[in-house]
Protein backbone atom coordinates (compact mmCIF):
# COMPACT_ATOMS: atom_id res chain seq x y z
CA UNK A 1 0.00 0.00 0.00
CA UNK A 2 1.33 3.42 -0.96
CA UNK A 3 2.07 6.00 1.68
CA UNK A 4 0.00 9.15 1.62
CA UNK A 5 2.08 12.28 1.04
CA UNK A 6 1.63 15.19 3.44
CA UNK A 7 1.86 18.95 3.04
CA UNK A 8 4.00 20.80 5.55
CA UNK A 9 3.40 24.37 6.62
CA UNK A 10 6.36 26.72 6.31
CA UNK A 11 6.45 30.24 7.76
CA UNK A 12 8.12 32.97 5.71
CA UNK A 13 8.72 35.81 8.22
CA UNK A 14 10.23 38.18 5.63
CA UNK A 15 6.92 38.52 3.78
CA UNK A 16 4.61 37.44 6.66
CA UNK A 17 3.09 34.49 4.81
CA UNK A 18 2.72 30.75 5.18
CA UNK A 19 3.58 28.37 2.33
CA UNK A 20 2.69 24.70 2.04
CA UNK A 21 5.19 22.21 0.59
CA UNK A 22 4.70 18.55 -0.23
CA UNK A 23 7.22 16.26 1.42
CA UNK A 24 8.54 14.56 4.52
CA UNK A 25 10.45 16.32 7.29
CA UNK A 26 13.88 15.04 6.20
CA UNK A 27 13.36 16.05 2.57
CA UNK A 28 11.98 19.51 3.35
CA UNK A 29 15.04 20.59 5.34
CA UNK A 30 17.24 20.09 2.25
CA UNK A 31 14.99 22.13 -0.06
CA UNK A 32 15.01 25.73 -1.16
CA UNK A 33 11.91 27.52 -2.36
CA UNK A 34 11.60 30.36 -4.86
CA UNK A 35 8.79 32.86 -4.27
CA UNK A 36 7.69 35.74 -6.50
CA UNK A 37 7.35 38.73 -4.16
CA UNK A 38 6.21 41.28 -6.77
CA UNK A 39 2.81 41.78 -5.09
CA UNK A 40 4.47 42.83 -1.85
CA UNK A 41 6.61 45.39 -3.73
CA UNK A 42 3.75 47.04 -5.64
CA UNK A 43 4.68 45.75 -9.09
CA UNK A 44 8.47 45.74 -8.91
CA UNK A 45 9.33 42.35 -10.42
CA UNK A 46 11.31 40.59 -7.75
CA UNK A 47 11.83 37.04 -6.58
CA UNK A 48 13.43 35.56 -3.51
CA UNK A 49 15.04 32.21 -2.78
CA UNK A 50 14.55 30.86 0.74
CA UNK A 51 16.22 27.97 2.55
CA UNK A 52 14.11 25.98 4.98
CA UNK A 53 15.11 25.47 8.63
CA UNK A 54 13.43 23.89 11.61
CA UNK A 55 13.06 26.08 14.70
CA UNK A 56 11.01 25.21 17.78
CA UNK A 57 9.24 22.37 15.96
CA UNK A 58 8.16 24.63 13.06
CA UNK A 59 9.59 25.07 9.58
CA UNK A 60 10.86 28.58 8.83
CA UNK A 61 12.05 29.88 5.45
CA UNK A 62 15.04 32.21 5.68
CA UNK A 63 16.21 34.26 2.69
CA UNK A 64 19.28 33.25 0.69
CA UNK A 65 18.91 35.58 -2.29
CA UNK A 66 16.71 38.47 -3.40
CA UNK A 67 16.78 39.33 -7.10
CA UNK A 68 15.14 42.09 -9.12
CA UNK A 69 14.21 40.54 -12.47
CA UNK A 70 15.92 41.64 -15.66
CA UNK A 71 12.59 42.45 -17.35
CA UNK A 72 11.89 45.14 -14.72
CA UNK A 73 15.32 46.70 -15.17
CA UNK A 74 14.96 46.74 -18.97
CA UNK A 75 11.70 48.68 -18.56
CA UNK A 76 13.55 51.36 -16.59
CA UNK A 77 16.35 51.88 -19.13
CA UNK A 78 15.76 54.67 -21.66
CA UNK A 79 17.75 56.08 -24.56
CA UNK A 80 20.42 58.62 -23.68
CA UNK A 81 20.84 57.38 -20.10
CA UNK A 82 23.82 55.82 -18.37
CA UNK A 83 23.61 52.53 -16.51
CA UNK A 84 25.99 51.99 -13.62
CA UNK A 85 26.42 48.45 -12.29
CA UNK A 86 28.75 47.00 -9.71
CA UNK A 87 29.32 43.73 -7.90
CA UNK A 88 31.19 43.29 -4.64
CA UNK A 89 31.31 41.24 -1.47
CA UNK A 90 30.93 42.74 1.96
CA UNK A 91 30.53 41.64 5.55
CA UNK A 92 27.31 42.17 7.47
CA UNK A 93 26.98 41.63 11.20
CA UNK A 94 26.46 37.88 10.76
CA UNK A 95 27.33 36.75 7.18
CA UNK A 96 29.29 37.63 4.05
CA UNK A 97 27.10 39.11 1.32
CA UNK A 98 27.40 39.44 -2.44
CA UNK A 99 25.75 42.71 -3.51
CA UNK A 100 24.93 43.97 -7.02
CA UNK A 101 23.67 47.58 -7.06
CA UNK A 102 22.22 49.12 -10.24
CA UNK A 103 21.83 52.84 -11.02
CA UNK A 104 20.28 54.60 -14.01
CA UNK A 105 21.02 58.30 -14.53
CA UNK A 106 18.78 60.88 -16.18
CA UNK A 107 21.24 61.64 -19.01
CA UNK A 108 24.47 60.23 -20.39
CA UNK A 109 27.33 61.12 -18.08
CA UNK A 110 31.12 60.91 -18.44
CA UNK A 111 33.08 57.90 -17.24
CA UNK A 112 34.73 59.81 -14.38
CA UNK A 113 31.33 60.71 -12.94
CA UNK A 114 30.13 57.11 -13.29
CA UNK A 115 33.22 55.92 -11.41
CA UNK A 116 32.59 58.46 -8.65
CA UNK A 117 28.95 57.36 -8.31
CA UNK A 118 29.95 53.67 -8.25
CA UNK A 119 32.51 54.27 -5.50
CA UNK A 120 30.10 56.36 -3.43
CA UNK A 121 27.37 53.69 -3.63
CA UNK A 122 29.83 50.98 -2.63
CA UNK A 123 31.09 53.04 0.30
CA UNK A 124 27.56 53.76 1.60
CA UNK A 125 26.42 50.13 1.26
CA UNK A 126 29.48 48.69 2.99
CA UNK A 127 29.10 51.20 5.82
CA UNK A 128 25.38 50.39 6.29
CA UNK A 129 25.71 46.61 6.02
CA UNK A 130 28.41 46.39 8.72
CA UNK A 131 25.86 47.47 11.33
CA UNK A 132 22.94 45.23 10.26
CA UNK A 133 22.11 41.53 10.21
CA UNK A 134 21.10 39.84 6.95
CA UNK A 135 17.38 39.59 7.78
CA UNK A 136 17.29 43.28 8.69
CA UNK A 137 19.08 44.14 5.43
CA UNK A 138 16.52 42.14 3.42
CA UNK A 139 13.62 43.88 5.15
CA UNK A 140 15.15 47.29 4.47
CA UNK A 141 15.67 46.44 0.80
CA UNK A 142 12.06 45.28 0.44
CA UNK A 143 10.80 48.43 2.21
CA UNK A 144 13.20 50.49 0.02
CA UNK A 145 14.77 52.26 3.01
CA UNK A 146 18.33 51.63 1.82
CA UNK A 147 17.53 52.74 -1.74
CA UNK A 148 15.99 56.03 -0.55
CA UNK A 149 18.97 56.77 1.68
CA UNK A 150 21.44 56.18 -1.15
CA UNK A 151 19.45 58.29 -3.63
CA UNK A 152 19.45 61.26 -1.23
CA UNK A 153 23.23 61.02 -0.77
CA UNK A 154 23.97 60.50 -4.49
CA UNK A 155 21.74 63.38 -5.60
CA UNK A 156 24.56 65.76 -4.69
CA UNK A 157 26.87 64.15 -7.26
CA UNK A 158 24.28 63.53 -10.00
CA UNK A 159 20.48 63.00 -9.80
CA UNK A 160 19.55 59.37 -10.55
CA UNK A 161 16.51 58.21 -12.49
CA UNK A 162 16.36 54.92 -10.58
CA UNK A 163 18.43 52.97 -8.07
CA UNK A 164 17.93 49.32 -7.22
CA UNK A 165 19.88 46.65 -5.42
CA UNK A 166 19.62 44.18 -8.29
CA UNK A 167 20.76 41.17 -6.30
CA UNK A 168 21.82 40.38 -2.78
CA UNK A 169 22.75 36.89 -1.68
CA UNK A 170 24.63 34.89 0.88
CA UNK A 171 26.15 31.42 0.70
CA UNK A 172 26.31 31.01 4.47
CA UNK A 173 23.62 29.80 6.82
CA UNK A 174 21.92 32.58 8.75
CA UNK A 175 20.47 32.43 12.25
CA UNK A 176 16.93 33.54 12.94
CA UNK A 177 16.10 35.37 16.17
CA UNK A 178 12.62 36.58 17.03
Amino acid sequence: MALKKKFSEIEVPLINEKVYILGEKENILKKTIKIDISKKLKGKSCEAVFSIREMDGKFVALPKRITVLKSYIIKLIRNKTSCIEDSFSTQSKDVILKVKPFLITRRKIPRSLRKELREKIKEILIENFKEMEFLEICENILNENIQKEIVTKIKKIYPPLAFEIREIETKEKINFKK
